[in-house]
């Protein structure tokens, strides 16, 4: 069976973390794999280089012509056979708002896990994995149809450190800085990162937030920091360092709530996150809560106060924290495997597949 994976590498509802899952994918079900991205050819080149098998790149993600609907279906159409039957994944939202047109025919199934209003789903039959189920009530209330939407199923695949601590520091020019936090969310809120460095302040604490790379709100947050006097306590993520090398070099992290406006769950990062063992700190509000078997283990904190307590007491209790998140780590990486995770996926797929 050929199988093609639908993707959109720039869309920030695509994370790092679903691009890895589509790769792990497609090495364990059976069959010829090729992904279609919606791109450009500089990020057809970046799913090039993971060495998987790129079909080609259509451009135009924004579809401000109004035609890439019909150009993705004219595609689709033209490698289908009745000979070799066509099954399609699409990863994100963005590359699911793509497959929706598609429904009909090939019955798509899609792996989301940020959600954009703004990218509206189609009308035509398909299969929906979200991560959460706070994605799932998303779903709902945009319309996708509740036989549309499936049970979460959520999987990390492993990644390798490759730059140690001090290196980390040396990057980010904090040798010296003794509490040192990352933050997680391309969408976070940064009406709440503003309000925890006003609480550091007001405790006559200093704490580093590192921003993380992709952040959208950037601008805004700097700005309201720089008028406030914030400013020292913010820093931005190396452009040579991944989340996962930062998270390994920092003395804990924190993942905000996203914007009240705003609908993204963000939870395969915090997932990933709580998977390396570092001290982390997540509001019991946060999506992440509601993933089935260990979203409450990785949201706990009931307020603000308590998570500005729990960061500025990290030199005081540091080896109690470590301890935490090794026991966190050990009880979500069987749940979260990859082999978990295509498990679930199979289970979900419709029987066509």
């Amino acid at each position: 069976m050929q199988t093609l994976h639908i993707i959109t590498p720039s869309s920030y509802t695509t994370s790092a973390a679903c691009i890895r899952l589509m790769q792990m994918t497609m090495k364990h079900l059976g069959g010829s794999h090729q992904v279609l991205v919606i791109g450009d050819e500089m990020d057809a080149t970046e799913i090039r280089s993971r060495d998987m098998n790129v079909l080609g790149s259509i451009d135009g993600p924004v579809n401000a012509s109004g035609t890439l609907d019909r150009r993705v279906r004219n595609l689709v159409d033209s490698i289908s056979t009745r000979i070799q039957p066509l099954r399609i994944f699409a990863w994100g939202w963005h590359g699911a708002t793509v497959a929706s047109g598609l429904g009909g025919d090939y019955n798509p199934v899609a792996i989301v896990d940020d959600i954009d209003r703004s990218c509206s789903m189609g009308t035509g039959t398909m299969t929906i994995i979200p991560t959460s189920h706070a994605g799932s009530e998303i779903l709902r209330s945009l319309g996708v149809p509740v036989e549309s939407i499936a049970e979460p199923n959520v999987g990390v695949v492993p990644t390798s450190i490759l730059v140690d601590r001090s290196t980390v520091r040396d990057l980010l020019h904090l040798q010296d800085s003794e509490i040192v936090v990352a933050l997680v969310g391309k969408r976070l809120s940064w009406q709440e990162v503003i309000r925890m460095a006003a609480r550091f302040r007001s405790a006559a604490q200093h704490v580093d937030l590192v921003i993380p790379a992709g952040y959208l709100d950037h601008a805004q947050l700097v700005d309201v920091a720089r008028k406030q006097g914030l400013s020292d306590m913010l820093h931005d993520s190396p452009s040579q360092l991944r989340h996962i090398d930062i998270v390994n070099g920092v003395d804990a992290v924190w993942a905000p709530l996203v914007a009240q406006y705003d609908e993204s769950c963000e939870v395969l990062d915090v997932i990933e996150t709580a998977m390396s063992g570092v001290p982390l700190v997540v509001s019991a509000s946060h999506h992440v809560a509601s993933v089935p078997d260990m979203g409450s283990l990785i949201a706990t904190s009931k307020s603000q106060i308590d998570i500005c307590g729990w960061i500025i007491s990290l030199q005081e209790d540091t080896t109690e924290k470590l301890e935490i998140a090794e026991a966190l780590k050990a009880h979500i990486t069987p749940l979260a495997s990859p082999s978990i995770f295509i498990e679930g996926l199979q289970l979900r797929m419709p029987s066509t597949f």
